[in-house]
């Protein structure tokens, strides 16, 4: 029965609902006034009987009743005596049946003789061979009221009780001998089929009366009901919605409880389409960084190319240097030996250290250019260390949002689970409102599961982040490491430079005067192997600034796969978070 109740609709459980307490109050007001008819009747009836039974008990002459007592025959003279008596109160109390005297002994638990009886009823027990003194076989309502009355001495008045003859209350009036002994009672019957014709009318009555009132209360309720549950349907409606992604409701509000209701889910509505809308800026404004970190470690890829190019091309002018360098060192120590060909000589070597020259100044724009190319990738790496670090912060914020939505999901799953605590306390009338309110937990449940496997995702790009930004300071340091590099290679090359110059002007002496080139020629010796051990130093450092570059393009490289694998990150959120229509 009641598996079918929850399957009916919930206006019309709330509709036989109502219909059932009504006709129970309805029920209840009709039982309720019969007893209390019932009572004021019976009540009437008592004092009415009483005051009969008073009235001739006080005439009733007690030495005539145990005369009567100790006759066997209805007919004699004390008998005829009391019959005639008893006569006269049925003549002149037409609501008396019968008045009667009976012995207060019981005998089998329930048996009294009889003493006296009217005349229509002496006729009655002569037919049946019934005599003074045999037993007579009270009803329990009597049995009741005979110990009452011995053990009182007071008079007694009977519950309404049936026989075959009729509805009756019986009133006994107690006959005390002289030592005060209660050995017999005076009882009247009157006659209460007014009290139960009264219940009966008044039952019919109620009936007619109730019958039409629950037929309209039931067809107001019906009407009132459809229009004050229609929030409800809306709710349900707006519910059905939101399960299927749709955020962007509004149902229609009322100033009663349930269109506040509404209105409470149209904020509810309101605020987790603005954090749908939140959250789906904060993932586009990661994609957007994301795929500007990956540009960047693109271009950081291509200027390390480019980098590597160039200090290959260094090496291989500082390995021609170095060769020139060796040519120049053989030749001057040919001077010796050759001193009558140095005038010769000299323009070659003048022309050579005029190559070196141009050479060291080639060297100098090199690493010039080395410098500048190190400061822009330094820059480069710098903004794209920034982009991470703000990449890194609007993940944070992305996480401190799923963090208040997930807040937001428990609430609403404990103000399901309160309104289902109060929905049960409330009894069979919070029963639909239950049924919403595990509607509501279960979008709340739903919800937390997504937020869930949103921090989960957050959590592994804060983690990539985490390691774009170790790659990052990696490479700014190997950067900072190659800019220092230049900078010594630079400051050889001036080195190299004075040294060039030097041999230029000594060059130009020996052109000048041949006759001081001996002289000269072991100072040049020694110029040149110095000059060949910065040369051998510069080839050294060309092979650590290539190592730098080398390392620099192996970290661009892990950039651009971490920047890789969060932008694929990126969409994925995208993808989840599309799934709500706002």
């Amino acid at each position: 029965m009641m598996q079918k109740m929850k399957q009916l609709p919930f206006i019309t459980r709330i509709i036989l609902l109502t219909t059932i307490l009504s006709l129970a109050l309805g029920v209840s007001l009709i039982v309720a006034n019969l007893i209390l008819q019932s009572n004021i009747l019976k009540t009437e009836m008592n004092k009415q009987a009483t005051a009969i039974a008073k009235q001739w008990g006080k005439k009733i002459d007690v030495d005539l009743v145990e005369t009567a007592k100790n006759e066997t025959d209805f007919n004699d003279p004390a008998q005829k005596k009391l019959t005639k008596f008893f006569d006269n109160i049925s003549k002149y109390n037409p609501n008396v049946a019968q008045g009667y005297i009976f012995g207060t002994d019981l005998q089998d638990g329930n048996k009294t003789t009889i003493i006296s009886s009217p005349s229509h009823i002496v006729e009655q027990l002569e037919k049946n061979g019934i005599k003074v003194g045999d037993l007579y076989e009270q009803p329990p309502t009597i049995v009741k009221s005979i110990k009452k009355l011995k053990e009182t001495k007071q008079m007694v008045a009977s519950d309404i009780y049936e026989d075959q003859f009729g509805t009756w209350v019986t009133v006994l009036y107690p006959i005390q001998n002289d030592s005060g002994e209660v050995f017999a009672f005076f009882g009247i019957d009157v006659d209460a089929s007014m009290v139960k014709n009264g219940k009966e009318k008044l039952f019919t009555v109620s009936l007619s009366i109730l019958v039409p009132v629950l037929i309209l209360i039931m067809l107001v309720q019906v009407f009132f009901i459809r229009s004050s549950a229609k929030p409800l349907k809306q709710l349900l409606s707006g519910i059905e919605q939101m399960k299927q992604g749709n955020l962007d409701i509004h149902l229609p509000t009322r100033e009663d409880d349930l269109g506040k209701m509404n209105e409470a889910f149209n904020q509810m509505a309101a605020e987790m389409k603005n954090m749908i809308h939140k959250i789906k800026e904060t993932s586009e404004t990661v994609l957007k960084f994301s795929e500007m970190v990956t540009v960047v470690s693109q271009t950081s890829r291509e200027h390390s190319v480019k980098i590597t190019g160039d200090i290959k091309e260094m090496n291989e002018g500082i390995e021609t240097q170095e060769m020139s360098i060796s040519e120049s060192a053989g030749a001057i120590e040919q001077i010796s030996a050759e001193i009558q060909q140095i005038a010769h000589s000299s323009q070659d070597i003048s022309l050579l250290s005029k190559q070196m020259e141009d050479y060291a100044a080639k060297g100098m724009a090199a690493i010039n250019d080395v410098t500048k190319q190190m400061s822009n990738i330094s820059d480069n790496v710098k903004h794209s260390s920034d982009i991470i670090s703000s990449l890194k912060a609007h993940s944070e914020e992305i996480s401190a949002i799923l963090k208040l939505i997930t807040e937001i999901a428990e609430q609403t799953n404990l103000l399901a689970l309160n309104a289902a605590i109060e929905a049960a306390r409330a009894g069979e009338h919070g029963k639909g409102f239950s049924v919403v309110a595990q509607e509501v937990r279960k979008l709340a449940e739903g919800s937390n599961r997504s937020t869930v496997r949103i921090a989960e995702i957050i959590e592994e790009i804060q983690r990539e982040i985490q390691n774009a930004v170790k790659a990052m300071e990696s490479g700014t340091k190997e950067t900072k490491k190659g800019q220092e590099v230049a900078k010594t290679a630079s400051e050889l090359f001036e080195k190299l430079k004075g040294f060039s110059d030097q041999l230029a002007e000594q060059i130009e002496a020996v052109s000048a005067g041949t006759q001081e080139i001996s002289a000269a020629t072991e100072e040049v010796t020694a110029s040149v192997q110095e000059l060949t051990h910065v040369a051998n130093k510069n080839t050294s450092i060309s092979h650590q600034i290539a190592t730098s570059a080398n390392e620099q393009l192996e970290s661009v490289n892990r950039l651009a796969n971490s920047a890789a694998e969060l932008n694929q990150l990126t969409k994925e959120l995208q993808e989840i978070v599309g799934k709500f229509h706002v």
